[in-house]
């Protein structure tokens, strides 16, 4: 482990097991808000009083490559895969994953999958533009 200090913000939805396993490795965890986008601004807000460094957790072009070694890792453990299925929340996961196994293996489909208690990109199509739910739970 490389003993940097983290605070990591997450909302009161987070998994108990999320928690736990940062928290063991000695994050300082911060429950704020009941969805992702009110954790969010609390952790810019401590950005901004802090100067600490701000990684978001799927707008952010180091974290989505990331993400691609998932798809990676699928492609080498299951090379004659014809689709897989992406859970979506933020968007990183799926444009990581899509994005790693495009690049190897067009012809692979991707379909993302969202939880009925968080159909944020099925509200946003809706409306014609991005929105935040009020509530998610998954």
């Amino acid at each position: 482990m490389a003993q940097v200090p983290a605070t990591i913000f997450l909302p009161s939805n987070a998994s108990l097991e999320k928690i736990e396993k940062l928290r063991a490795w000695k994050a300082d965890v911060r429950i704020v808000g009941s969805a992702w986008h009110e954790s969010n601004v609390a952790a810019l807000a401590f950005h901004r009083e802090t100067g600490a460094a701000y990684f978001h957790p799927f707008a952010d072009a180091d974290v989505v490559a990331g993400q691609g070694t998932v798809g990676l890792e699928l492609l080498e453990d299951l090379p004659e895969m014809t689709t897989v299925l992406v859970a979506m929340g933020g968007g990183g996961l799926i444009t990581g994953v899509s994005t790693a196994l495009k690049a190897l293996k067009p012809a692979v489909r991707v379909v993302g999958i969202e939880a009925e208690g968080s159909p944020v990109l099925l509200r946003s199509l809706e409306a014609g533009r991005n929105i935040a739910l009020d509530k998610v739970t998954t």
